[in-house]
């Protein structure tokens, strides 16, 4: 391989190790967001920081980036809305 195909091939790998965090991400929340209660919201908030300690190394903007590049279908105003609240409030709070 000469150096440009080593280029192409290691933003490709990145590209598909992003994707992969991303998706596991993504399959845990999914399994984890139906869960209601206290024992299951702190099983919820266990397994969500693992995963961002394992896959993200602890960077919620990391996690965050991946579920908005993975995702497929455009967010809504009032989706961004909500995260752009959720944000301020995190800010407010001094998290």
């Amino acid at each position: 391989m000469d150096g440009e195909d080593l280029d192409d091939w290691t933003n490709e790998r990145l590209a598909r190790q992003r994707a992969l965090r991303a998706a596991v991400l993504i399959d845990a929340i999914r399994c984890l967001v139906g869960a209601g209660g206290t024992r299951e919201r702190r099983a919820r908030q266990s397994a969500l920081r693992q995963i961002l300690h394992t896959f993200f190394d602890g960077s919620t903007e990391q996690a965050v980036a991946a579920l908005l590049d993975l995702s497929s279908a455009k967010l809504s105003d009032e989706e961004l809305d909500r995260l752009s609240r959720m944000i301020a409030d995190a800010r407010k709070e001094g998290r």
